[in-house]
């Protein structure tokens, strides 16, 4: 019978030019996943480096915590006083000698920085901080103005801080710390 031609038992299933055919396919497949590009590979690295270096910034900088209140200006001694009301919250954290900034209402530039002096404590309500205002006159757009009884305006109290890594991962503030 010329059309049944068996394939003989040491020449296998399949012929061997079929089966080498299929080997060289599986060999080239995922060539694509094998090598990156030469782009791909920089920008991995530069990725990395702006990680760590944005690691090491967040672990070394500083987020501020601070109160603020309305403040108003007053006659005190020879000069003048700043009299400012902050939250009640914050009264643990709030000390003579510490450094308050002052914002002037109507005056959006100007900044004075004061001493606080004296601190008065109201069960239930605000603190209020009295801090001697250094100079009589405070500047705001290149100008100086004098203090008047009255001038109302903003203090701002830093109370206390953390890196700025702790702010955006609040956990990390649990960890045991080395000494």
């Amino acid at each position: 019978m010329a059309g049944n031609h068996l394939a003989s038992e040491d020449e296998g299933l399949f012929r061997q030019e079929a089966i080498a055919y299929r080997f060289r396919r599986w060999n080239h497949q995922g060539v694509l996943l094998k090598s990156a590009p030469a782009w791909l590979r920089r920008t991995y690295w530069l990725i990395a480096v702006i990680l760590a270096a944005s690691l090491a910034y967040m672990s070394t900088a500083r987020i501020d915590e601070t109160a603020t209140g309305p403040c108003v200006a007053r006659p005190y001694k020879a000069g003048f006083e700043a009299v400012a009301a902050l939250p009640a919250s914050y009264a643990p954290r709030i000390s003579r000698g510490m450094h308050v900034r002052l914002k002037w209402s109507g005056f959006g530039d100007s900044h004075e920085v004061a001493i606080i002096d004296r601190i008065d404590r109201e069960p239930g309500g605000p603190v209020m901080v009295h801090a001697v205002l250094p100079h009589a006159n405070f500047e705001a757009a290149r100008r100086f103005y004098l203090y008047k009884d009255g001038l109302l305006g903003e203090a701002q109290l830093t109370v206390g801080s953390q890196p700025m890594i702790v702010g955006l991962l609040p956990g990390l503030k649990y960890l045991p710390r080395s000494k």
